[in-house]
């Protein structure tokens, strides 16, 4: 099996579909064989007004992205590439505060699924060792027909071997094979971070901003500890002390002051480690 062949576990899309008829009723479900981005589909396909929500899977993505406009590499057949998206008619929620959801479903699933403990690092990176097996991008626009529409993609490594990562990520990547996760099955994976998406966004919705801030807090790969930020074209260092209830970061700064970044423009480096997480 050389570089570019990896190990694969079929999708079952029956058994996604069943999930979906039982407790996502009207969402439907797409899966290709190869997409530009699973997050452009499922816009593409909330954009024509037909459905209310859909749940796109595709076993090779060739122009993956997650934030700030980064390259994600989506081998074939070699995670879990998805995107749920859904148009929202009741209870509008700040963007930044559905990516912290994400990664907490998303961490939550894989350690269901493998028994691996997985820990976030701010916004939405999933990681493992302190090395990145996952992330979530999520994106909301208000559609040309009206309402107000939610995306939110998620890539999940999980069968790469080290040589199959590129070399910009080699030292900063892992995938749930390599960290001794044993008879993975992407199926149950997918329905997995399907039913812990459920939990948090079905209706009526029984939580709020602080119980968000709490969960994600719980899991948190990096707090307290001294960081670099990007964020304007500067670079910042401090401590991070908390999230704001719209999943901003809060700072205190070298100089004592606090100070709140936003997700959607700022990366986070640790000062102990020589590369970007």
């Amino acid at each position: 099996m050389g570089i570019g062949e990896p190990e694969t576990s079929g999708l079952d899309l029956s058994r996604v579909q069943a999930w979906l008829q039982e407790h996502m009723v009207g969402v439907r479900l797409v899966y290709l064989e190869s997409t530009t981005s699973t997050n452009d589909m499922a816009w593409t396909i909330l954009e024509s007004g037909n459905d209310e929500g859909v749940v796109v899977l595709a076993e090779e993505q060739v122009s993956g992205r997650g934030r700030m406009g980064k390259k994600w590499q989506s081998l074939r057949g070699a995670g879990v590439w998805c995107s749920f998206g859904w148009v929202e008619r009741e209870e509008e929620e700040p963007t930044a505060l559905f990516g912290l959801i994400g990664g907490i479903a998303g961490a939550d699933a894989i350690r269901g699924v493998t028994g691996i403990p997985v820990l976030l690092k701010w916004p939405n990176d999933l990681m493992i060792e302190g090395r990145k097996v996952g992330g979530i991008l999520v994106e909301s626009r208000r559609l040309a027909w009206g309402p107000l529409a939610y995306v939110l993609g998620i890539g999940i490594n999980c069968f790469q071997r080290g040589d199959e990562f590129g070399e910009d990520f080699r030292k900063r990547t892992i995938s749930l094979k390599l960290c001794g996760a044993q008879s993975l099955d992407r199926t149950t994976l997918v329905t997995a971070m399907l039913n812990q998406l459920f939990c948090w966004i079905r209706r009526p919705r029984n939580w709020g901003c602080g119980d968000v801030r709490r969960e994600w807090i719980a899991r948190a790969f990096v707090y307290d500890e001294l960081v670099s930020l990007h964020h304007g074209g500067r670079i910042y260092r401090g401590w991070i002390t908390d999230v704001d209830p719209l999943g901003d970061l809060v700072v205190r700064l070298e100089a004592g002051t606090l100070r709140t970044f936003p997700a959607h423009a700022t990366s986070v480096v640790l000062e102990n480690q020589s590369v970007r997480l």
